[in-house]
């Protein structure tokens, strides 16, 4: 910062500014940037908390006692919904559904 521009951002009152174009646009730059880490790190939290209650589902999906027809559509339903929030692909929903429909 030049000294120039300092006298004359305390004699105009703060009508002149004190930083530069050069200045200001490292500033902006260096808060875009921890702007842009702040985002992603909360997206990794959010993405590890999808892939903890989709774990949570598939282990309650797989633990579930074997009864019968009732039992098995119930799970289809649920496999079906795990499907549609996104929390399963739609290989693993196939695979799984194999599986479900091997049991009868």
């Amino acid at each position: 910062m030049g000294v120039f521009r300092k006298m004359t951002s305390l004699g105009t009152l703060g009508l002149v500014d004190l930083r530069s174009d050069k200045e200001r646009i490292a500033r902006s730059t260096r808060e875009g940037a921890k702007y842009t880490k702040q985002q992603t790190r909360l997206l990794r939290k959010q993405v590890e908390i999808q892939q903890r209650a989709a774990d949570e589902q598939r282990a309650a999906l797989q633990s579930q006692p074997h009864i019968g027809a009732q039992d098995i559509a119930t799970r289809l339903a649920q496999l079906d919904s795990l499907l549609q929030q996104g929390l399963i692909g739609p290989a693993d929903h196939s695979a799984r559904k194999q599986q479900i429909l091997a049991e009868l």
